[in-house]
């Protein structure tokens, strides 16, 4: 026996040739000990009992008050039973219940591994907060793994809340399948939803379908995203399909769908890898008499913290370029030639503005303090709101020089 101020060890019984019995208790009465983020006690009991060369193991461990950086753990019971062969194999049951921040938690689950050391995984039950998860997994000897799990989450609001999301809603399910197709492993996901909310964003009718070939080694996607209606902060879109096809490295997307009243269609390619890539082969936006379009491909390069731009738009008539790099020095230049005024229909269909405007901008100076020079011409700018006055014409150039920070 071990007896200390925070810490009690017991073990009873023994080992012979023709078996074993032996109990051991654990009482750690002061978790604070082992670290301080942890407070609360724990008590755990092991039973080894049978012929030294396959004992049955069993044994429970509860907490009372744990505590874990503000995170709640009580009550809470893990029971563990396994029964080995001499062969090899190993067949078990794993129990699980108690609360995570008042949030409920249950799992009962059967475990074993095969005389070839192939491992498998049954869940009968599983539960957190108002999530339930049920289905089977094998992985063989050889690390391939198969088998299918489901996913409903009937009220998205207590199993956010444990994530610190509070006012959350909405239903979800969603299935997940493993395998192998051709020799290569695959994972497919499929997930709906009618409604979700959460943090001020709220989500209508939403499905995903993927593939995921090699998913635990180099992950290649054919993936669909689907969503009736979304919104987030003054943000409106419905209709939107999103697909997405090839490994992280060069992934393909197209984008259709309709974002405040504005008719997106694109496709592209971005790269995620230690030098993160997007490229728009295609782009238009569409609202009423505004169109803007890419004529040629269009990138966004991030290497670290340099981010290069290389943007070309046709908008109403005219032309607008981007062009430069953004790093701990700001080198960005600016150009607009015959951009009629009708595109501001975009963003303002009712705004009635009708010219061309022809423009020119630098960008120097730092992230922090930027400086600007400038030259803009507009003319024949008219107003429908003031169709008797005569078109303007506007010449403005100049520098800014954005304050210090303080």
């Amino acid at each position: 026996m071990l007896d200390g101020a925070a810490i009690r060890l017991d073990a009873d019984g023994g080992a012979a040739a023709d078996g074993a019995a032996l109990d051991v208790t654990l009482a750690l009465s002061d978790l604070s000990r082992l670290a301080p983020t942890l407070a609360g006690s724990t008590n755990a009991g092991l039973r080894i009992e049978g012929p030294l060369t396959a004992p049955r193991v069993s044994g429970r461990v509860t907490t009372e008050n744990v505590r874990l950086e503000g995170r709640v753990l009580s009550p809470f019971t893990a029971d563990l039973d396994v029964t080995p062969t001499a062969a090899g194999a190993v067949s078990g049951t794993v129990r699980l219940a108690g609360a995570l921040d008042g949030a409920p938690i249950d799992v009962d689950a059967e475990i074993a591994r095969g005389e070839d050391g192939a491992l498998s995984l049954k869940i009968l039950r599983g539960a957190l907060a108002s999530a339930t998860l049920s289905g089977a997994l094998q992985a063989a000897a050889d690390g391939a793994l198969a088998g299918n799990l489901d996913v409903n989450v009937r009220d998205l609001g207590p199993l956010a809340a444990l994530g610190g999301v509070n006012g959350a809603s909405g239903t979800l399910t969603a299935t997940v399948s493993l395998g192998a197709e051709g020799g290569v492993p695959v994972a497919n996901v499929n997930v709906t939803s009618p409604n979700l909310s959460a943090a001020g964003a709220a989500v209508g009718t939403l499905a995903l379908t993927a593939k995921i070939r090699e998913p635990m080694t180099a992950p290649a996607l054919d993936a669909r995203l689907t969503l009736a209606r979304a919104s987030t902060s003054g943000v409106a879109a419905r209709d939107v399909t999103l697909t997405t096809t090839g490994p992280l490295t060069a992934l393909g997307f197209t984008l259709k769908g309709v974002v405040n009243e504005i008719a997106l269609d694109g496709r592209g390619e971005v790269a995620l890898a230690e030098t993160t890539r997007l490229r728009l082969d295609a782009l238009s936006a569409r609202r009423g008499r505004a169109v803007a379009t890419l004529p040629r491909p269009a990138t966004v390069t991030v290497d670290g913290g340099r981010t290069t731009v290389d943007l070309a738009v046709d908008a109403a008539g005219g032309s607008l370029t981007v062009a430069g790099t953004v790093a701990e020095r700001l080198d960005l230049r600016v150009a607009t030639r015959n951009v009629g005024f009708q595109i501001l229909d975009l963003v303002a269909p009712d705004a009635g503005v009708a010219g061309t405007l022809t423009a020119t901008a630098t960008v120097s100076g730092t992230p922090a303090k930027p400086e600007v020079t400038y030259d803009a011409s507009a003319s024949g700018i008219t107003l429908a709101a003031a169709r008797d006055l005569p078109a303007l014409a506007l010449a403005v150039n100049g520098r800014f020089d954005a304050p210090a920070p303080a």
